[in-house]
Parts: structure tokens; C-alpha cells; sequence
């Protein structure tokens, strides 16, 4: 059996966001994505810093390391993770809950940070040029980790969500979207104020040439039957027909709400999953393969 391939470079990293270590220790390399996520899921961080502690990861398999990997405290011997990973979170969660009750409450509050070589002092960028290098050559790349990743979203879905995230997060919208090999437009936005006005936005730029016509339509419809007296002329409030405006009403506002759209868009909390940090960590990678595969960019901005 050969050899697995080593490593030549430090043999242990050192985590600023969750101030734990990763450490190798053997010759495994198939989970060490996984191990990342259980990881980063019983610490509770953020997908930003589990994006950092998967960079590491990522750049390690892309290097051809096989490893298994332990998690230690920093300063500290005492082996808190199994050698073999594990992909049940409760496991790390009831060795974290340990370490939390013997040495203090762990740090509330976690910034994104650099992966440093133990000792260092995080203030030299050198040291980080493993986690730069990596997310800069793969971000440089334009694609996606897996065809997968690549999804769009009907324009109605799409409106709803928005609409849906006034009241929290819609954790169905991923469900709504689906695999594709090119985007039509690609949706960028801010989650900074309420989305009404980002919804009426795309309505009428979405719908607003249908609803318009339709509503002509439907005005020109109820003006010919009041002509030929097949509806009131008179309303009880004075002698004065308002059928045609009732008509292109209706239609206008029917067709601005239910009018159906081919287009595939990309909408962020639709089109990256927003439970599973796997799948979220992936789109986020993905992001600039995602843009160049879109045929348009449509920007709404505050």
C-alpha cells in the first residue's frame, strides 16, 4: 500500500475565531470536511468563521494531505476530540461542555480571524497566506465547488421569500430552487431595511409591461360594453361610468401579482442553503462561479 502523501509544511494550526487547535495527527483525509462542520456547528460560530477553519481544511485536501485531526485547547495536552472524526456534533458538545465547566465560560463574542503557527501573535500576515492564498486562488477560478451549488428560483418564489424575511427567515426557500447550468440574473441586495419597497421594485420591473397592457385591456373592455349599454352607465354617486377603470384595475393589479415568468434568477436565501453549514460554506465559495454564469446582475440598493 503507498504512502499517503505529507504534509511539509507546520504540523499544527492554531484557530484565533474559536480558540481551539486543530492538530494533525494521522493519515486519514476523506472527512476532514466533515470534521470542520461538527466542529464549527458545537462551537456555534458563525458561517464566516467556519469558512475560515474550512479554508485551512480545504487547502489541506487540495495539497493531498490525509490526516485525521484532534481538537485541543491551546496550551493544553488534554485531547478534547477523539482521533477518529466523528460526525455526531452531541459528541463535541459534551466534550466542549467539560472544558466550558473546568476552565470558565467560553468567549462570547468571535471575529473572523487568521489560522496562525502556534506562538505566533496573528499581527503578521505572512503567516496567514495559507488561508489568503487559498480563498484568492479559488475566488480568481470563477467556479463553483460541485454543479450542485449552481441553482436558480422562479421570479415568484423569489419575490415571496423577500417578502417572507420580514418575519424571520423562510427555511423552505431553499426547496424552491433548483439545479441549472446558467442563471438568467443574478439578484443582489441588502437585508438593511424592510423589503416592501425592494418587492415593489421588482414587480413593476418584472411584471410591469404585462400588467400595463393587461390593464389597458381590461379599460378598453369595460369602456365597449358601457358603449353598448351591456353595463350601467350610471353609478348611484352621479351620472358617470367607472367600469372601464374597475376593469383595468383589476386586470392591472391581477397581472402585477400572478403574472408567471420563465426567468431563473439568483437569490441568495433561496439559492445557498441557509440550515446545513456545508452547503452554505459551498455556495459562499461558489459565489464568484455563481456570478460569472449569470447572464445579468440586477442590483437593488437602499
Amino acid at each position: 500500500m503507498a504512502e499517503p502523501r505529507r504534509w511539509t509544511g507546520p504540523e499544527k494550526w492554531r484557530c484565533d475565531v474559536c480558540q481551539f487547535q486543530l492538530e494533525e495527527t494521522g493519515t486519514r483525509g476523506d472527512e476532514l470536511q466533515e470534521v470542520s462542520m461538527d466542529l464549527s456547528e458545537a462551537l456555534g460560530v458563525t458561517w464566516a468563521e467556519q469558512l475560515v477553519v474550512q479554508a485551512v481544511l480545504g487547502q489541506a485536501e487540495r495539497l493531498g494531505i490525509q490526516a485525521q485531526w484532534q481538537l485541543r485547547r491551546l496550551g493544553s495536552e488534554e485531547v478534547l476530540a477523539p482521533e477518529e472524526p466523528k460526525r455526531d456534533v452531541t459528541d463535541f458538545e459534551s466534550k466542549l461542555k467539560v472544558l466550558k465547566e473546568s476552565n470558565g465560560q467560553a468567549p462570547k463574542e468571535v471575529k473572523l480571524g487568521f489560522l496562525v503557527p502556534p506562538g505566533g501573535d496573528g499581527g503578521d500576515l505572512e503567516k496567514a497566506t495559507v488561508v489568503v492564498d487559498f480563498m484568492a486562488d479559488w475566488i480568481s477560478k470563477m467556479e463553483v465547488i460541485s454543479p450542485e451549488v449552481l441553482r436558480a428560483v422562479s421570479i415568484g418564489p423569489a419575490i415571496r421569500s423577500l417578502q417572507r424575511w420580514r418575519h424571520g427567515k423562510d427555511l423552505n426557500a431553499y426547496n424552491k430552487s433548483f439545479a441549472t447550468v446558467q442563471i438568467d440574473e443574478f439578484w443582489s441586495h441588502s437585508w438593511q431595511r424592510r423589503p416592501w419597497k425592494k418587492v415593489s421594485t421588482l414587480l413593476f420591473l418584472k411584471r410591469g409591461l404585462p400588467a400595463g397592457i393587461m390593464g389597458t385591456l381590461g379599460a378598453l373592455l369595460g369602456c365597449t360594453l358601457t358603449g353598448f349599454n351591456l353595463l350601467s352607465p350610471s353609478f348611484p354617486f352621479g351620472e358617470i361610468s367607472l367600469w372601464g377603470t374597475i376593469f383595468g384595475s383589476i386586470l392591472f393589479f391581477l397581472t402585477l401579482l400572478l403574472w408567471p415568468r420563465t426567468e431563473g434568477v439568483f437569490l441568495d436565501a433561496c439559492c445557498i442553503h441557509q440550515t446545513n453549514l456545508r452547503k452554505k460554506a459551498d455556495g459562499i465559495r461558489s459565489m464568484s462561479g455563481i456570478l460569472k454564469q449569470s447572464k445579468r446582475m440586477l442590483v437593488l440598493w437602499d
